[in-house]
């Protein structure tokens, strides 16, 4: 059997006791943290919380050279430590389905993650929220989270931008560089959706102790040190005065 399991959004402190339950009970764990960056993690604590060792696994190996999971899978149970909620990613759904297709059982712990996090804690509600996207970095351009917000603020929507990460270089993009991007996006592309006078919301290490959230103007924000990743914008759409009140009161926002 293989399960994966959820592990939050901030080191040992996100995972429920269902997947802790779960963990402790596996023959074989695995962590990947590529996808996402957990705050605080640190190994031999995991290992300790859960009674036996754990192996940690990068892309190549989920995407590429799964077969010593599966294998196992097939014998007893092995848990798959996620960042955030498992399915997410769409690695995290290839392999499930890769193991259905072969006949191993596999299960899901879901928990939070930075979709279903962010509009608690920026007080903005969860159904205006439209897609989402991702800013990559400067080596790998795309206009795709330019054109996800001119089609979520053509309907009044707020839109989430995730900030692209390297796990295997160690390289984390902050906010300040992500809004950076999407003002060179602007002077190319030329809609108006943001500019230094865009009203957006910094999510800095979602859900941990130490975290943070701000909401301003892009100009003011862009300079502004919100402490280690991971960092990830909001771009408020057309807000209800409920909404308004919560970025003054939770980001202090001047709207």
């Amino acid at each position: 059997m293989l399960v994966f399991v959820g592990m939050g959004l901030c080191g040992l402190e996100g995972l429920t006791l269902a997947g802790l339950r779960e963990a402790r009970g596996a023959d074989w764990v695995y962590l990947e943290h590529y996808t996402s960056l957990l705050p605080g993690l640190n190994l031999r604590s995991l290992e300790e919380l859960l009674g036996k060792p754990v192996r940690v696994v990068d892309r190549r190996v989920l995407e590429e050279g799964p077969g010593e999971i599966l294998e196992r899978a097939r014998r007893g149970k092995v848990v798959l430590l996620v960042p955030g909620d498992p399915m997410v990613a769409t690695t995290h759904v290839s392999l499930r389905l890769t193991a259905e297709k072969e006949g191993i059982a596999t299960a899901v712990i879901p928990s939070p993650s930075i979709l279903s996090a962010a509009p608690g804690l920026t007080g903005l509600q969860s159904y205006k929220f439209g897609r989402s996207a991702t800013i990559p970095f400067r080596d790998n351009p795309s206009t795709v989270p330019y054109d996800t917000l001119v089609e979520n603020a053509a309907r009044g929507l707020h839109t989430l931008l995730l900030l692209d990460l390297r796990a295997e270089e160690g390289r984390y993009m902050l906010a300040g560089e992500g809004m950076e991007i999407m003002l060179e996006l602007e002077e190319r592309m030329g809609k108006g959706v943001f500019t230094p006078d865009t009203l957006v919301v910094v999510l800095a290490r979602a859900g941990c102790p130490d975290g943070k959230v701000r909401a301003g103007r892009v100009r003011r924000l862009k300079g502004e040190d919100f402490g280690p990743p991971p960092h990830s914008l909001v771009v408020p759409g057309k807000l209800h005065f409920l909404e308004e009140e919560a970025l003054r009161v939770i980001g202090g926002a001047e709207i």
